[in-house]
């Protein structure tokens, strides 16, 4: 049995490596990133939740014929999206920051590693391939950093 779980574990190692190494790119707003990633997730999940049980609510009251519960329900769904709509942009914007952040960060420690490789590195090599860098793979961290991991964690 131990040997099926350590099996397993090797292989979600290269996933937990990839993982980790894309959020040490964050550098200094690592926490607040996973904090607004953590916090996005959740209101999605909950939102999801309780629309099915006041949808539920709803309908049972709509069987019943009881309009005193179906009137309860709507309130219940308004004052639940009054809450969400005062706490959600404000989670929203933790994580987008975050991401913005992160993304300036990426940028400014490729483009400082690339003032500091010697001049013969940039007379051999393209200046497109730098270029690339800065705005390619940069963009496609902050890509995943968006859609992938966000993704992931709401599946």
């Amino acid at each position: 049995m131990s040997n099926v779980i350590s099996k397993r574990l090797a292989s979600l190692s290269p996933f937990r490596s990839s993982l980790a190494r894309l959020l040490a790119l964050l550098g200094p707003v690592r926490t607040k990133y996973v904090i607004g990633l953590i916090g996005r997730v959740s209101i999605a999940t909950i939102e999801r939740l309780y629309i099915a049980y006041v949808a539920k609510l709803s309908l049972d009251a709509m069987i019943a014929n009881d309009v005193p519960l179906f009137n309860s329900s709507l309130l219940q769904w308004v004052v639940f999206y009054l809450g969400y709509l005062l706490i959600a942009p404000f989670i929203v914007y933790v994580w987008r920051s975050a991401i913005a952040e992160g993304t300036a960060h990426i940028r400014e420690t490729v483009f400082s590693h690339l003032q500091r490789l010697p001049l013969g590195y940039h007379e051999s090599h393209h200046s497109g391939e730098s270029l690339s860098i800065l705005t390619n793979d940069v963009t496609a961290a902050e890509r995943a950093y968006q859609d992938d991991l966000m993704m992931l964690f709401e599946a």
